[in-house]
């Protein structure tokens, strides 16, 4: 960031979860990073992901009220990548920033997939999530790759619902396989050891986000020091 420019940070939070996890990273980001970081809270099964976006467009409208010149960066957990890909290719008025993406699987999941086809009616994932697993095309986030650098984040510590429900293609990071967070158009992508959960829990990952939002590349020099310590 430069003197005098502001820099936003919207985090979305992925399935069953409230955003509560992340206070760690929110706060690292704005104490250490100085960014201005806000928490979207939303619906994750009763919503489809249309509906979601456009309360994370006026999430960030109205909370935030970005100034021209400032910036408006998204971190989704999960899910809640797919929340802001979908608002970044539905409203083309988005200001300018970058995105991360901490696990998000962008065509579909073996694990959410398996879970949406055991008996019952959906209400473990909701029927209308259940629909969009299905259906998932990673090609229908291309217009959001074209404008804006995305970075993806795996994690590879797997342990998680997934293990348990179905065999995960190695690595995972317990619910996510590596493989379903990848894709040509990302910017950059890098594996941390990380569970799903600690995703948003982990310091390292936390500094990871800050220098993509920063530079828009993560920090490989910073990961190898840390390995060979």
């Amino acid at each position: 960031m430069t003197e005098g420019e502001t820099s936003h940070v919207v985090m979305v939070h992925g399935l069953w979860l409230n955003g509560t996890e992340a206070s760690v990273m929110r706060r690292r980001l704005t104490d250490r990073y100085r960014f201005d970081t806000r928490q979207l809270h939303y619906r994750t099964v009763r919503a489809t992901l249309e509906q979601n976006a456009i309360h994370l467009r006026e999430f960030a409208e109205h909370e935030l009220r970005p100034r021209p010149g400032s910036q408006c960066h998204f971190v989704g957990h999960s899910r809640g990548g797919l929340v802001i890909l979908m608002r970044l290719a539905e409203c083309d008025a988005a200001p300018p920033g970058r995105v991360v993406m901490l696990g998000t699987p962008l065509a579909g999941g073996v694990a959410a997939e398996r879970i949406a086809m055991l008996p019952g009616d959906g209400s473990l994932l909701g029927q209308s999530l259940v629909e969009e697993v299905l259906a998932q095309d990673a090609s229908r986030w291309a217009p959001c790759f074209e404008v804006r650098e995305i970075g993806m984040i795996a994690g590879t510590l797997g342990v998680g619902l997934g293990r348990v429900v179905t065999s995960l293609p190695e690595p995972n990071d317990g619910t996510v396989a590596v493989e379903e967070t990848r894709s040509p158009l990302l910017t950059d992508h890098l594996k941390l050891a990380a569970t799903h959960t600690t995703l948003v829990t982990s310091r390292e990952v936390t500094d990871q986000v800050a220098a993509f939002l920063n530079h828009g590349r993560f920090n490989r020099e910073r990961k190898k020091l840390r390995e060979m310590s």
